[in-house]
């Protein structure tokens, strides 16, 4: 005889959670099935590179960073002081995550702001290509309505190859082409785009300028250029004045220092030719090194090789680490010489931290 039975409530509990465990294992398939799409199209490409600035909605910002985003992107804050920019190649830098940089001294002995966009392997000819005074383009493309990476040929306005460094963001991301968001990365020697977000497919028919984040957030701000190695210049200084003086030019605030450079070819060449375009606005940290009396400030003491060397118009080797970066003392010696400049031209106040906290007027 069948009996029909009512499912009890345990029944109908247990059934409705099975039903959810399918449920669930079913998307994570979907979602790995997707995963390894995308991992399969993006093979050879350096995903670190491009997770690390590119939109992610599993991270909390879209420069691609969890909890240290570039602080180079963050706007300016109306109302208060003008905050200072700082481009360069290394020696503007640390020589490790263990050495105060010079950016960093320039920001303690003016009380400012100062964010730092220098990149390790830069040159005057990448700056100028991301502050916007020698921009880069992108010759005609098309970029697809989908968030697809595609590769992109880079040039300035005199047709050379731009050689972006993107060991550090250096104000470069999120770029904007023909008006689209996207990420700029490079990959065995290619330059890749990849838009934010899906939209409309845009065929590029001319030359397009790459609008970089510093483009759009730093000109307001005080602008130090400090490249310390002649090397990475050209090798014309008449040249480098004119690609500085473009890149004064889109300067807002109009508040700009030249700094260096300090080692390489043709040194006192570029410092003579820099120093007479732009007057006080250059700062010759090299001769300024060379100056006993710059280090009583600081209380710093030179050992004697120091002084002779200095005597003899040398920069001592022992102010260097490695052969792109100074020593931390010196970083504070040129972060302190930078700041002092600032105050002559009044773009900050004319005080200055020394060793006992107190403040000289």
């Amino acid at each position: 005889m069948n009996v029909d039975k009512k499912m009890s409530k345990t029944e109908q509990v247990f059934i409705g959670a099975v039903i959810i465990v399918f449920a669930v294992i079913f998307s994570l398939c979907v979602v790995r099935a997707m995963q390894g799409k995308t991992k399969k199209a993006n093979k050879g490409f350096d995903e670190d590179v491009y997770i690390k600035y590119a939109h992610n909605t599993l991270l909390e910002n879209v420069y691609g960073e969890s909890d240290k985003p570039n602080t180079e992107n963050t706007p300016r804050t109306a109302g208060m002081p003008t905050p200072i920019t700082v481009w360069g190649d290394s020696f503007a830098l640390g020589a490790d995550s263990d050495t105060i940089s010079t950016a960093s001294f320039v920001s303690l002995y003016s009380s400012r702001i100062v964010y730092s966009v220098a990149n390790p392997k830069d040159t005057l000819l990448s700056i100028s290509a991301r502050q916007g005074g020698r921009p880069m383009h992108v010759i005609p493309c098309d970029i697809p309505s989908q968030k697809d990476m595609i590769e992109v040929v880079i040039r300035n306005d005199d047709g050379e190859t731009v050689p972006l460094d993107f060991s550090v963001n250096g104000g470069l991301n999120p770029v904007q082409i023909d008006g689209i968001d996207g990420v700029l990365t490079k990959n065995a020697g290619r330059y890749l785009f990849s838009r934010s977000k899906s939209g409309y497919e845009d065929i590029i028919t001319e030359n397009k300028t790459v609008i970089t984040r510093a483009m759009l957030l730093r000109m307001d701000d005080i602008n130090v250029f400090f490249i310390g190695d002649s090397d990475d210049l050209y090798d014309d200084p008449q040249k480098n004045v004119a690609i500085f003086s473009d890149m004064i030019s889109k300067v807002k605030s109009g508040q700009y220092l030249i700094v260096g450079p300090v080692i390489g070819n043709r040194v006192e060449e570029n410092c003579k030719a820099l120093s007479a375009k732009f007057g006080n606005n250059f700062f010759d940290l090299a001769a300024y090194l060379k100056n006993e009396k710059n280090y009583e400030p600081l209380s710093f003491k030179l050992n004697e090789q120091q002084r002779d060397d200095i005597k003899k118009g040398i920069i001592p080797e022992s102010f260097f680490a490695g052969e792109n970066h100074f020593n931390e003392l010196i970083n504070q010696v040129a972060g302190f010489g930078i700041a002092d400049r600032l105050a002559d031209l009044e773009y900050t106040d004319k005080y200055l931290l020394v060793d006992d906290g107190e403040k000289n007027e």
